[in-house]
């Protein structure tokens, strides 16, 4: 019984691979030829901004689709097919049709794109190969940047952040950071800006300068405890980093490059509540830094502290800057934003008091000898 299953399933098989070879080889060089013709003049005219030569290259009797490429290509487009070898992206359907799928790359007035893929179904009329289905027009805009880069961003960050959350397990006593009472000001700091932020309806310049002033206020504790070690050069050769990144990030948000569409920066109903947002994590990375201060390893690597706060404040502008870059849900990106901040506090913590614990260990069974 099972040799006739396993006779059947190869016979089938067969049946399937030769049916396919015949489909194909019932497409003629000509007729690709035609269809590879067609596909250069559609990137021609599409460069050109010429709908009446891209119409023609579409059956009439799809005036739907016909209307659709009309309407969505303009001017300004800058467009490139990549398919070839043609005979590697094109299958023969059964209603005698071809469907030849491509890569593409494109750019527009303030859009770009590239490694999306497109396909094209062409059918036979009057001895002519047009298009009847397509979906190259549609992405063919900003809108299409737009809400791919979205989906990325949606995807991306919430795994980035459960890769650092599962990284930390490795580190962090889960009953010591919930009872981390730095954590919860962090979070509390971070759930009132973001009240504020949905309450006021802040736009990102709004919020970029209160992040920037967090990621200031962290560099200076930062250089703080570096100094505190003992160690002033690589503290200096810090404060002139990590200081000349935030200058550059400075003149940035002055100069409007995240304002309104106008182009004016923040409106002065927000810019009232940078400063008491931006005291408001003050308070809060002091009351850290006090209150972690000697529970924190006394003999910390000095290069560790060099690069916590990059690691520390990188996830949570990304978080910022790719939300408002994906036209996405300001409040769903502000409260990934809250857990980048935590989820990077625990850990950072975690591992210097993971360096005291060896140290901890050895005077307590030296007390225990003596």
């Amino acid at each position: 019984m099972k040799s006739r299953i396993l006779m059947l399933v190869v016979v089938t098989g067969l049946l399937l691979l030769g049916s396919t070879v015949l489909a194909q080889a019932e497409l003629s060089a000509a007729d690709k030829q035609q269809i590879a013709d067609n596909l250069d003049r559609l990137v021609s005219a599409t460069n050109r901004g010429d709908t009446e030569t891209l119409v023609s290259l579409i059956s009439p009797l799809n005036p739907d689709l016909q209307a659709e490429v009309e309407e969505r290509v303009g001017n300004d487009i800058f467009y490139e097919l990549h398919y070839s070898p043609l005979d590697r992206n094109i299958k023969l359907l059964g209603t005698g049709g071809a469907r030849v799928k491509a890569r593409f790359s494109a750019s527009g007035p303030n859009w770009s794109t590239t490694g999306f893929s497109t396909y094209f179904v062409f059918e036979k009329q009057d001895e002519q190969w047009l298009i009847t289905d397509t979906d190259f027009h549609r992405k063919l805009g900003a809108d299409f940047v737009s809400a791919a880069f979205k989906g990325i961003v949606y995807v991306g960050v919430p795994i980035v952040l459960l890769i650092l959350v599962l990284i930390s397990r490795r580190y962090v006593n889960r009953k010591n950071a919930l009872g981390d009472r730095s954590l919860w000001f962090l979070l509390l700091a971070n759930g009132i800006t973001i009240l504020l932020a949905i309450a006021q309806n802040w736009d990102l310049s709004t919020l970029l300068w209160i992040y920037w002033s967090q990621s200031v206020t962290i560099g200076v504790f930062n250089f703080i405890r570096m100094l505190e070690l003992g160690e002033p050069k690589p503290a200096l050769f810090f404060l002139l980093h990590y200081g000349f990144f935030h200058l550059g990030y400075l003149v940035f948000l002055a100069a409007g490059g995240w304002g309104e569409a106008e182009g004016n920066g923040s409106s002065t109903a927000e810019t009232m509540y940078i400063l008491p947002a931006a005291l408001l994590f003050l308070a809060n990375h002091l009351y850290s830094y006090i209150h972690n201060r000697r529970k924190d390893s006394t003999r910390q690597n000095v290069a560790a502290l060099m690069f916590y706060p990059y690691a520390r404040i990188i996830p949570m502008h990304l978080t910022i800057v790719l939300g408002a870059g994906s036209g996405g849900d300001l409040l769903f990106f502000l409260v990934l934003k809250a857990c980048a901040d935590a989820v990077m506090h625990v850990i950072e913590h975690a591992v210097l008091r993971r360096a005291r614990e060896p140290q901890n260990a050895h005077s307590a069974a030296s007390r225990a000898e003596s």
